[in-house]
């Protein structure tokens, strides 16, 4: 979201907000309702902002009160671009605000033609509430862009950020996901598509890997080269979480490598085990069938197997109808630790 501001004259006095705000910062909302217009190109870091900022109009003037009530927006912070002759345009300043603003920022204010004619090159980063100032302030700190956690960070979903913004949590408690690796795309300006990003996260997201995040379109346009890829916890990060490091993609495993059926998953992730203990299947071979445009069926498949498994095999994988769509080609064969008792997978 992005916001225009123009400049004006002098600012409302706002220090005794301000001062508030500092003496107050962590403890419950003031029983005396403060607030003080100001000009926007007067915003500080830390200031609490309740007008109402609509997009895509010029803003002289907003409110700004005391942190520890209601509030919309807040500044976390803000930074001056390089100096350049014409106006750049929102573009600019929205790659601009990728790379420097706070990881919570939400939305930004920044300079129209008329300001920019007259030297401003100010750029507020802004966190909107979400409804949060009353209900759980403290949230709020813990609300940032998924693309700037690191590998080994866990996040909750945030829904009342309709998906900006996730929540930061430690990996010691109750999570939803977590970061297992990260990795930057080569720089292009036209977006490469879902196709793309689908096969470089195949070759380079840790095996871990449950769900990926990719840069979407929009975000693409303001710079996010950034593919996550993300481990649920699958409700066992805090009844298991040793079991965690264990679940692998089946088709990460190696010829030679034993696994269990991870019933937790749905068949999202297998348990890698150890071959000397208990495991009920092992690879033993793996090849890939013809690049095909239509679907070959289950004969074919049990046929190719049948060819190409060799003689130390129980069960074949084969790809799915899904996974054929987004051309997945290859069958993994496997041989059981009781063939007798075993089911078909």
């Amino acid at each position: 979201m992005l916001l225009a501001f123009t400049i004006v004259g002098c600012q409302s006095d706002a220090d005794h907000i301000r001062a508030t705000n500092q003496a107050s910062s962590g403890q419950a909302a003031t029983s005396t309702p403060l607030s003080a217009v100001i000009h926007t190109v007067d915003i500080q870091e830390g200031d609490c902002i309740d007008s109402t900022l609509p997009e895509g109009i010029s803003i002289e003037t907003v409110m700004i009160v005391v942190c520890s009530g209601p509030w919309q927006y807040r500044a976390l912070n803000s930074f001056l671009v390089d100096e350049q002759d014409n106006y750049p345009g929102e573009d600019y300043f929205s790659k601009q605000a990728y790379e420097r603003c706070d990881r919570r920022y939400s939305t930004i204010l920044f300079p129209i033609a008329e300001s920019w004619a007259i030297s401003d090159r100010t750029v507020d980063c802004l966190q909107h509430s979400f409804g949060l100032s009353d209900s759980d302030p403290n949230k709020l700190d813990r609300l940032v862009r998924i693309s700037s956690l690191i590998s080994g960070q866990c996040f909750n979903e945030a829904p009342e950020t309709d998906s900006l913004l996730v929540e930061l949590v430690p990996c010691t408690g109750e999570w939803e996901r977590r970061v297992v690796n990260s990795f930057g795309t080569a720089e292009s300006d036209s977006y490469p598509g879902a196709g793309f990003f689908r096969e470089l996260a195949n070759e380079r997201c840790d095996r871990r890997t449950s769900s990926r995040r990719i840069p979407s379109k929009e975000v693409w346009g303001v710079g996010d080269r950034t593919v996550t890829c993300l481990q649920d916890s699958f409700g066992l990060s805090v009844s298991d979480p040793a079991k965690l490091d264990r679940l692998v993609r089946f088709d990460s495993l190696s010829i030679g490598e034993c696994f269990n059926d991870a019933h937790e998953t749905e068949g999202l992730l297998v348990e890698l085990v150890n071959c000397s203990g208990d495991w009920e299947l092992q690879v033993t071979h793996r090849f890939s069938v013809p690049q095909d445009d239509e679907y070959p069926g289950d004969d074919y498949f049990l046929s190719q197997a049948e060819l190409e498994c060799g003689t130390d095999w129980d069960f074949y994988y084969s790809p799915s109808v899904e996974s054929w769509e987004l051309g997945d080609r290859v069958v993994t064969c496997t041989k059981s630790s009781d063939p007798t008792t075993a089911t078909e997978p």
